[in-house]
């Protein structure tokens, strides 16, 4: 049976739990701190059974203090459903989650304009129009938006279409070129000092390499290996 693991990513409060629990019956949010704050914190989970194969959700959390949670989800995605709130458009996360996305390999991109039921009828055209303008220069920027509402059902069954479609697209992941490990652990020891924990991509690190840490851009250097 095929399979096609799909991050959905996106700035917080932009609808990504809601339209997963819509096209699913999931919900995704599990943990009652989640339930009590109305966000994500954690990976969230779903599937949905098409007839060429299985869809299978990864919910990332949109807060920028759980980028590691989403860059771990987004690492073993073969595509993404970016969501933007059609209200506000894309914001400071859906760049960021963009940018991290496309280092990870990711080439297959659903765009999807959510809360249409919160648009009025003379605002739509411009709204999609401002939406489509804050996707300039992204991996996104050629991908015409879906407009629908987890709340209403309006949209939803071209989402599910576009989403099937991944099912039969060509799955090539190409891995980024230099090192690339994104991190889902950080503690420190005694003598040791701060050690991080990830799947790497790309290329070899070996004792002494300098890195980058990322999105903050701050220098640092590999002290050991495991």
């Amino acid at each position: 049976m095929t399979a096609c693991p799909v991050v959905v990513i996106g700035h917080v409060d932009h609808g990504k739990t809601s339209l997963v629990r819509a096209l699913t019956g999931t919900d995704t949010d599990r943990l009652p701190e989640e339930k009590r704050r109305g966000l994500s914190i954690e990976l969230g989970f779903a599937f949905h059974q098409f007839p060429d194969g299985v869809i299978d959700f990864i919910d990332a959390p949109g807060h920028q203090d759980f980028i590691h949670a989403m860059s771990s989800g987004a690492s073993g995605a073969q595509g993404a459903l970016v969501v933007i709130d059609a209200n506000s458009g894309p914001q400071a996360q859906t760049i960021e989650h963009l940018k991290i996305a496309q280092l990870l390999g990711i080439r297959h991109w659903i765009v999807v304009a959510t809360k249409a039921d919160l648009v009025p009828e003379p605002r739509r055209e411009q709204a999609m129009a401002d939406l489509s303008a804050g996707l300039a220069f992204t991996p996104v920027e050629s991908t015409r938006p879906i407009l629908c509402s987890a709340k209403t059902g309006e949209g939803l069954r071209d989402v599910a279409s576009a989403l099937q479609g991944l099912l039969s697209a060509e799955h090539v992941r190409t891995a980024p070129r230099c090192a690339f490990l994104p991190v889902d652990r950080v503690f420190s020891l005694t003598g040791v000092g701060t050690i991080v924990t990830g799947t790497l991509l790309g290329g070899s690190l070996q004792i002494g390499d300098s890195v980058v840490t990322v999105p903050r851009g701050l220098p640092a250097k590999v002290r050991g290996l495991q």
